[in-house]
């Protein structure tokens, strides 16, 4: 065996060549390898060797065959032949050991090279086998396939968010267009409401002139502060609504529906049918008396005439719940009626009937100012002196001789340039309190300083402005 090994090693008869690459292009596949396969076979370790198979194969099938090509056995046996050394002719042991040591390595060379040669063909066959180029164009096609429906899949994706952009971008100018139109139709209603405003004042105060003219015959008495909050809070559907029924006579009782409907009023607040219904003391007198008995409250403390003050200014004419918020802003201790009752006897003239008058602030107010400030003599303080006695021109009252070194009472307060720095302070503040647009204003500014007529005030005024323009004529 060893003999017949080594001669099928060594037969020259059999061709071992490989097809080069232009006959494996172009010609049968599986009849060009397979023969080759075949050939090479013999020499295999293993002796089930796979046959390269036909074109109706499987993928799984071709690459088991070629795995087994690649991990390829050889029992083929090989010499250094011609270019090696005879070792029967070594002269001693080491030449002889040399040789064997240059065979190996001539029969190691030719064993790479048959490797090699194996190698290519299982390279050559597998580029060009139909099943593997099968494979990969469905592979490829797969994956140019998944590669559009992803390219597909991101311009939906797109399409989608552009047609989204643009429904929204249409929505906002729909929206907006709306709030344009919204607020061009606001205006249009708040140019009409400006209009209404002064004729459902108009009403109002025609029917506040009949109940103080007869309160029994008229008893709707519209409070001018509930006649305000209306004015701010009513659109322009409900002024028409209230016009229109104060010019059919039943005005009155829109007027209480409004304030309940704003919560200006209780909804068991009878309004103006109190004071008809007070009036008749003959047929229920009982009744009437534990009304008045129960309408009765303790009097007001200065604390709490400060607390209502401050509430007051902190919640203006228009803000919805207006009185219940002052009276949480008390403590609860005062009802909403109470306080109305008090805001209107602030308002009236009986005001200074109150524990705490104007003139007790004033007193209050001069005590916590130095006793030099307070007691500290007219002639240094007058405001506008110096500028009167340089000014030839203008008419104004002669000041007071230097002789005289003070000026009684009476003479301060009928000349306007004899004003205290405290009272000038109070003037200021009470203009600010009070402006053009209230109704009586001078008297209310009056009531403010004490010691001082509504005259006294106008005159004050009327001097300072020209004084001031007297200023601003020097400086020009």
């Amino acid at each position: 065996p060893e003999k017949r090994r080594f001669y099928d090693s060594h037969d020259n008869s059999i061709d071992d060549t490989i097809p080069s690459e232009a006959h494996a292009q172009t010609g049968d596949f599986f009849r060009t390898f397979t023969a080759v396969f075949d050939i090479n076979s013999r020499w295999s370790s293993d002796p089930d060797v796979p046959s390269l198979g036909t074109e109706e194969d499987s993928y799984e099938y071709a690459l088991k065959f070629y795995d087994f090509w690649r991990n390829f056995k050889s029992w083929r046996e090989f010499d250094a032949g011609e270019e090696g050394f005879d070792t029967e002719i070594a002269e001693c042991r080491e030449e002889k050991r040399w040789m064997e040591r240059q065979n190996k390595k001539i029969t190691n060379k030719l064993k790479k090279s048959e490797r090699q040669r194996i190698m290519t063909l299982v390279d050559r066959a597998y580029r060009y086998d139909p099943r593997i180029l099968k494979f990969k164009e469905e592979r490829e096609a797969e994956r140019e396939r998944k590669k559009m429906e992803k390219k597909l899949l991101k311009q939906k994706k797109r399409e989608e968010e552009e047609r989204l952009a643009k429904e929204k971008q249409a929505r906002e100018e729909e929206e907006k267009r709306k709030q344009e139109e919204e607020a061009k139709q606001q205006a249009i209603q708040n140019k009409q409401i400006r209009k209404k405003r002064p004729q459902f004042r108009k009403v109002c105060r025609a029917a506040r002139d009949k109940h103080l003219s007869d309160k029994r015959k008229y008893p709707f008495n519209p409070i001018e502060e509930h006649v305000e909050v209306l004015c701010k809070l009513m659109n322009l559907q409900q002024f028409n609504k209230t016009l229109k029924a104060f010019s059919s006579g039943d005005g009155s009782k829109l007027f209480r529906e409004m304030l309940v409907e704003y919560s200006v009023i209780s909804a068991d607040d009878p309004y103006f049918e109190t004071e008809q219904s007070s009036e008749v003391i003959v047929e229920q007198p009982k009744k009437v008396e534990d009304d008045s008995a129960s309408q009765k409250s303790k009097p007001w403390t200065p604390e709490e005439i400060t607390s209502l003050t401050k509430a007051l200014t902190k919640y203006p004419v228009g803000t919805r719940n207006r009185y219940q918020l002052v009276s949480d802003f008390l403590g609860g201790k005062r009802t909403v009626k109470e306080i109305i009752a008090q805001t209107n006897i602030g308002k009236s003239e009986t005001a200074a009937q109150q524990s705490m008058t104007k003139q007790d602030a004033f007193e209050r107010f001069k005590e916590t100012k130095k006793e030099a400030k307070v007691t500290k003599v007219v002639e240094p303080t007058i405001v506008a002196q110096p500028s009167v006695e340089k000014k030839t021109k203008q008419p104004s009252p002669k000041p007071a001789p230097k002789s005289e070194p003070k000026q009684t009472t009476a003479t301060t307060t009928s000349n306007p340039e004899d004003w205290s720095p405290e009272e000038q302070k109070l003037l200021e503040a009470a203009m600010k309190k009070f402006t053009s647009k209230e109704g009586d204003r001078w008297n209310k500014i009056a009531s403010e300083i004490p010691n001082r007529s509504k005259a006294e005030c106008v005159a004050r005024y009327k001097f300072l402005v020209e004084f001031f323009k007297q200023q601003r004529q020097k400086r020009q």
